[in-house]
């Protein structure tokens, strides 16, 4: 929805419950801004609610967008505000969301950089080897496309070796270097999973990791079993070696 030249733009949440109607108002900020100022106003809310009314809005150099929302629970009020600036933001994927929280990397000339490191060593090799490279041009863009989403979103990844981590080690490094003192959703952790290691996890396996975690005291957990979050308790996670 936004435009470049549509910035500073206005997000406003109106909230109705029992003592009345309050407003939250964001002025220019970024995509994870609004989202972490939102969703904490709705923890504040929900303490002694059960439903309320919500109105969100948005209004831009252009346009001004507005969703009600009537007397909903505090997991369909997340959703709603979640998807709400998913579309004011033109958030599409997963990738999207991540380059709000790693902006100081350009995910082309990172791209391009890995890719040229790659080839200048390859040029050092034989020239058995430099054939097989080019041979295999496919396989060698998706390496180089692995590397780069890595470099990015998951740069304390260079301390290990891939093959000597289980999926349980994944899905700890996950929650202690991504989420540090965040709320996660095991659905949203399933996408980033697959994002960041390139492989499929069926979320039913990920929500027996987390609930090992759980029991074993190195995770909270909050919300319903639909809207289950998870949150890693620093002090015991640090202990953890992998």
């Amino acid at each position: 929805m936004l435009r470049g030249d549509d910035d500073p733009t206005t997000l406003r949440m109106y909230v109705k419950d029992r003592s009345g109607i309050s407003e939250i108002t964001v002025e220019g900020a970024n995509f994870l801004e609004v989202k972490k100022r939102f969703l904490s106003y709705l923890d504040y809310v929900y303490r002694d609610e059960k439903y309320v009314s919500i109105t969100l809005e948005v209004i831009s150099k252009f346009s001004r967008t507005k969703r009600v929302f009537e007397r909903i629970s505090y997991d369909d009020a997340k959703e709603k505000i979640v998807e709400f600036l998913r579309y004011v933001y033109n958030i599409e994927s997963f990738e999207d969301e991540y380059y709000y929280k790693y902006p100081e990397y350009d995910y082309y000339d990172v791209k391009r950089d890995l890719k040229s490191e790659l080839k200048s060593e390859v040029r050092e090799e034989s020239e058995i080897s430099r054939t097989r490279y080019f041979a295999e041009d496919f396989d060698i863009e998706a390496d180089i496309e692995n590397k780069t989403r890595q470099k990015i979103f998951a740069p304390w990844l260079k301390k290990y070796n891939l093959k000597n981590l289980s999926i349980k080690d994944k899905v700890f490094l996950l929650l202690k270097y991504n989420h540090p003192n965040e709320w996660v959703r095991s659905q949203d952790l399933k996408i980033e999973y697959e994002f960041i290691y390139k492989e499929k996890i069926k979320l039913s396996s990920l929500s027996t990791y987390l609930a090992r975690f759980y029991e074993e005291g190195l995770l909270e957990r909050r919300g319903s079993r639909a809207q289950r979050e998870y949150r890693l308790i620093s002090e015991k996670a640090n202990a953890v070696k992998i």
